[in-house]
């Protein structure tokens, strides 16, 4: 697409012919200090947007069931229903 732009003159230069190479390896995952995760929560739970979207609710459901990816949850459209009730996982120390 940018070639093109440069060919019909939007462009002076394709901007992709002046980038290097990303050369460090990527970095291996790990997990979050207590501090990390405190701090991440704390901005979940007041940031407008995140609030908006529940990530902060489904973050804790996540960290809690201890899962790692929203699919293995395997909670289904007709697990959400009125009257909701409230999940308990009293039972989890860590969040």
């Amino acid at each position: 697409m940018l070639r093109q732009a440069v060919l019909h003159g939007a462009l002076a230069a394709n901007p992709v012919h002046e980038l290097s190479r990303i050369r460090d390896k990527p970095s291996k995952p790990r997990a979050l200090t207590p501090e990390e995760r405190r701090r991440w929560l704390q901005f979940l739970a007041t940031d407008e947007s995140a609030v908006r979207r529940d990530l902060h609710d489904l973050t804790v459901l996540r960290l809690r069931v201890r899962q790692q990816s929203p699919r293995d949850v395997r909670l289904a459209v007709r697990h959400f229903g009125e009257p909701a009730t409230p999940l308990s996982c009293a039972s989890y120390q860590g969040v």
